[in-house]
């Protein structure tokens, strides 16, 4: 249900048999004294009768001890919406003992087992799986929903963050997931490492270079704390806020660390001036991201894709080659200059999404003045003709 809420879905109806109810009513959690969850001992009945007005609303059935993602939540309800017919998918192990189905409720109760699948089952190496009670069986779903992951975060992921970090911090995910460690304990814990990377990085060579190989192990941890917030489906705006938040400071350490070492190894004064100008590109790039995630409305997938390819932190690689070989003074200068083109272009592409979306709303509202304006023509020639 969490899944499901989080994919948009308001209102659960759950058919429980009469002598599992109290069983199934204290297993909620978070969901007790919810309104919008309604127990019912048939999905027929119950909307054969009072809900039959809602017959004709979409809906999503799921049976079967399923485990599945929010992606195939989306998968199915893209494929109804764009089609508008019943969209089902099956679960991917032999048996197929499962089902998540998106269609009007009215079909979803008439749907059985033989219909065609938009999905043909696999050999339980992918979700959607259905637990059936074999021994292994939930052990392998927590293992199929930790690689999930990859696949949630795969259209906005850098190339090396989707290529080698993703590969890495969901299996360690995966570990943590079974103790007692918070998402926000995993978020603290790797913000002071980035600070400890960032002092090693004003002190001497090979200082510097563990420095760059300690930032890349921030780098792949800080994809843990999403993955483990949603493995153990403790997703929180606090914990999002926060993560945003660490991960912009730990960035700025790091980076004025590398400024500041590099003064010290070369004693040029250059340094104290490289320091206020990348503060003021960093400034202009964390503004730019901030109009830029409010300017892209629909969550759109375009703008997300261009945050994530000037913020993301594939320039750990970067780091780690020009302190191998000892020239991050040139790393140094360029992402000084850098910051201020990043920004700059963050700062149009928010500006072309806010436009767009002005122009959206001015669209919807002339077109609903127009259809205010028929409507009331039609109403005055009614009246002339009685």
């Amino acid at each position: 249900m969490l899944i499901c809420q989080r994919a948009g879905i308001k209102r659960f109806v759950l058919e429980v048999p009469r002598q599992m109810r109290d069983e199934v009513i204290g297993s909620f959690s978070r969901f007790n004294h919810d309104r919008n969850i309604t127990v019912v001992e048939s999905l027929s009945t119950f909307f054969a009768g009072s809900a039959r007005s809602e017959s004709r609303m979409p809906g999503l059935l799921i049976t079967g001890n399923l485990v599945f993602s929010g992606l195939h939540v989306a998968a199915a309800a893209r494929m109804f919406s764009t089609k508008g017919v019943l969209s089902r998918t099956v679960s991917a192990d032999p048996e197929r003992s499962g089902q998540l189905a998106v269609g009007t409720i009215a079909d979803l109760l008439s749907c059985t087992s033989d219909l065609p699948a938009s999905e043909s089952p696999g050999d339980g190496r992918s979700l959607p799986f259905a637990v059936n009670g074999r021994p292994g069986d939930p052990a392998h779903a927590e293992y199929l929903l930790a690689r999930s992951i990859r696949d949630e975060t795969r259209e906005k992921d850098a190339p090396l963050a989707r290529w080698v970090d993703r590969r890495l911090s969901w299996r360690l995910s995966y570990w943590l997931a079974r103790t007692p460690l918070k998402p926000n304990h995993v978020t603290i814990v790797n913000t002071l490492l980035g600070f400890l990377s960032g002092w090693l990085f004003t002190l001497g060579y090979s200082a510097r270079l563990a420095g760059a190989v300690l930032f890349l192990l921030v780098t792949t941890l800080d994809g843990v704390d999403g993955e483990l917030a949603r493995l153990k489906m403790q997703e929180t705006d606090f914990g999002a806020t926060l993560d945003l938040v660490t991960d912009a400071i730990v960035n700025l350490v790091v980076l004025l660390g590398v400024i500041l070492g590099c003064y010290r190894a070369g004693g040029s004064r250059a340094y104290l001036y490289l320091l206020p100008l990348f503060a003021g590109g960093f400034a202009l790039c964390a503004i730019a991201s901030y109009r830029a995630a409010r300017s892209s409305g629909d969550n759109s997938l375009r703008m997300a894709w261009l945050v994530e390819r000037l913020t993301s932190r594939d320039f750990a690689y970067w780091l780690l080659f020009f302190a191998l070989f000892d020239r991050l003074a040139i790393f140094a200068w360029g992402i000084a200059f850098g910051s201020y083109v990043a920004g700059i272009l963050l700062m149009w592409a928010a500006s072309r999404m806010k436009l767009k979306s002005n122009a959206v709303v001015a669209a919807r509202s002339v077109t609903t003045t127009e259809r205010t304006a028929a409507s009331v023509a039609k109403t005055d020639s009614a009246g002339l003709g009685a």
